[in-house]
């Protein structure tokens, strides 16, 4: 059961009515009289009771405050582990097929960010992953392909698809 602004009424508290506040959602207190339980608007609650219960209900409030947000923390802890495990899960399978592409050794090579004369045009964008380059060429000729990659410290030549130059700049 949930507080409903426009439900029916369960049961009448007046002015010195004995109820018991037991929780807080959503600007609604649920209370419980004479073995009923209905919800009570927090603004009618606050400003019909006196001070020493409106700290029992500020205590309740509070409990269910540090509740929602324990529960809030643990789901986005719970999300972010789920995403991380699927990045992770995400890389090994990466990985895999880089090696079955390029060899471990080169692909060892790719992830210390290492650029290299012969180096698959495949393995560039990994290796640099966290930089982009600022802009791309093609010329195509008789002879084949030919790509300028301008990253922000260095200039990549490609031919065919394989590094065949590399002008480091600061």
């Amino acid at each position: 059961m949930s507080p409903e602004p426009n439900s029916s009424i369960i049961f009448e508290i007046s002015v010195g009515d004995s109820a018991e506040a037991v929780a807080y959602h959503l600007g609604y207190f649920r209370v419980l009289k004479n073995g009923e339980s209905g919800y009570v608007n927090e603004v009618f609650l606050r400003h019909n009771i006196s001070k020493s219960n409106i700290d029992s209900l500020s205590m309740i409030y509070d409990n269910e405050i540090k509740k929602n947000e324990e529960s809030t923390r643990l789901r986005l802890e719970e999300e972010n582990r789920k995403k991380d495990e699927a990045y992770a899960a995400a890389q090994k399978e990466r990985l895999s097929e880089l090696t079955k592409a390029y060899g471990s050794s080169a692909v060892a090579k790719a992830q210390l960010h290492k650029v290299w004369i012969g180096m698959p045009k495949g393995l560039i964008e990994f290796s640099q992953h966290d930089i982009s380059p600022k802009n791309k060429s093609k010329i195509t000729d008789s002879k084949g392909l030919i790509e300028i990659w301008n990253y922000p410290k260095m200039t990549i030549y490609l031919f065919n698809n394989k590094v065949y130059k590399v002008i480091e700049s600061e």
